[in-house]
């Protein structure tokens, strides 16, 4: 180990070098899907997605899985800090307190357990959580990744067998099949529609279940094959 660990105790050091660890593949992971499309930052990707130089699928799917690094990253990061600070004896300051809660950068824990709760008679075995998304398996077959970084910010794609379908709110150019919905279904024929199901600004919660139920019915949203 490490010589920055010594003088811990075994359960302390293994704490800080796990967090270390994590903070650097979250780090990576993080930069790696930007790098693959050529972006700076999460801003960066998501205009050339809105101007069209990266492809909708699956950048908006890299755009939101690099915004929850981010914010898990810096969630890691404040942890860390305070536990350091905690083992030297030094007093942390109230930003510091604050920023070591983070709620937003563990939305992923936050939606899994209680989705569990509310719809577990839906699903064919718990709620896996990933760095940047959750992943869903309903009863029928399907088999869902959740990615979201708000609520009107999310990308939920699914299959179905052979059948592919993906509901999100990724910018798209105007569509008079579209209107104003911002949230629209990619269909496994290729066509896209307004989405049905989640309302964007609800909470990722109601969302995330409504969708589960949806798909548990109707794993097509109505949609037929092509």
């Amino acid at each position: 180990m490490h010589v920055f660990y010594e003088g811990l105790a075994p359960d302390e050091a293994l704490a800080l070098e796990q967090l270390a660890k994590l903070l650097y593949e979250l780090r990576e992971n993080r930069q790696q899907l930007l790098a693959a499309h050529g972006a700076a930052d999460e801003a960066a990707l998501l205009a050339t997605i809105q101007a069209g130089g990266v492809a909708e699928h699956p950048g908006y799917e890299s755009y939101l899985s690099a915004l929850t690094l981010a914010a898990t990253q810096e969630a890691v990061r404040a942890d860390l800090k305070a536990r350091t600070l905690a083992l030297n004896g030094a007093p942390l300051a109230a930003d510091e307190m604050l920023g070591s809660d983070a709620p937003a950068a563990v939305w992923l824990l936050e939606v899994a357990e209680p989705l569990e709760e509310r719809c577990g008679e839906c699903l064919e075995q718990p709620v896996a959580v990933k760095q940047d998304a959750l992943v869903i398996h309903i009863e029928g077959g399907v088999r869902l990744e959740a990615r979201w970084a708000g609520p009107d910010a999310y990308a939920y794609r699914w299959t179905w067998g052979d059948a592919e379908l993906c509901l999100d709110t990724a910018p798209r150019p105007a569509d008079p099949a579209l209107g104003a919905a911002k949230a629209h279904l990619h269909r496994p024929d290729g066509s896209v529609g307004p989405a049905p199901v989640t309302v964007p600004g609800e909470p990722s919660l109601d969302n995330l279940e409504a969708l589960v139920r949806a798909l548990a019915d109707d794993p097509l949203l109505g949609g037929g094959l092509a």
